[in-house]
């Protein structure tokens, strides 16, 4: 990414690390794509696993704690947002 490791750490750290930068990137990154997917059987599984979360249950209660809500809750959400604007 172009930035030394020592900066990228020390930048980080603010954040809880890199650890906890990298949980976080991945956990909105799942966010935003079930709020734009359709809602299917297995859809959420196959997101947390495309996101490196091979526990759809351990994924599902990470995401609750994280975003206050299920993934379920959520799922759809921007489309159903795009059809009412409409």
């Amino acid at each position: 990414i172009g930035v030394a490791r020592a900066v990228l750490y020390r930048t980080l750290k603010s954040r809880g690390g890199v650890r906890r930068a990298l949980y976080s990137f991945r956990m909105k990154a799942a966010y935003k794509e079930i709020t734009h997917t359709q809602p299917a059987r297995g859809v959420i599984a196959k997101i947390a696993r495309k996101w490196c979360f091979n526990d759809h249950a351990h994924f599902t209660r990470l995401f609750k704690e994280h975003f206050h809500c299920r993934p379920s809750d959520v799922m759809g959400l921007e489309l159903q947002r795009a059809e009412g604007a409409d």
